[in-house]
């Protein structure tokens, strides 16, 4: 082969690498966007596909699920007498009480593995340690 079509065949295979590599960055990328629309579809189905709660009244109402022991808990229940929300107070210890906070909280798509007190339903949106600003609010947008 000579210089010139040495160099030719040089120019061509760096311009073939140059290419691929573009190619291959493209589509890298577009793996990485579709990866991460896989990721957030799998963050976001269970509460596309969650049935929900219904109610336990037909009126609005506020139900506390903690325990005695938890100052998070009684931290909720003092801003909830204090702003004058009524609410009623299940101890989660209870099993009738245990069983029917997991099913219900399973049917909102909410992992009853392992959650922090105090979980909170208003009206049928449960909620696992809201602040008690978001319940006061909530309940009170009802």
């Amino acid at each position: 082969m000579g210089p010139q079509k040495q160099r030719a065949f040089f120019i061509w295979l760096f311009w073939a690498v140059v290419l691929s590599t573009t190619v291959q960055v493209v589509i890298v990328k577009q793996l990485l966007f579709i990866a991460l629309l896989g990721f957030a579809a799998l963050k976001i189905w269970p509460a596309i596909v969650a049935p929900g709660v219904q109610p336990l009244y037909s009126d609005p109402y506020v139900a506390v699920y903690g325990r005695n022991s938890c100052g998070i808990t009684q931290r909720m229940l003092k801003t909830l007498r204090q702003q004058q929300v009524k609410y009623e107070y299940h101890l989660v210890d209870e099993p009738q009480v245990a069983n029917l906070l997991h099913s219900r909280m399973e049917s909102s798509g909410i992992s009853t593995g392992r959650y922090s007190l105090p979980v909170v339903d208003v009206s049928g949106t449960i909620s696992v340690r809201p602040s008690p600003a978001e319940v006061v609010s909530q309940r009170r947008s009802n």
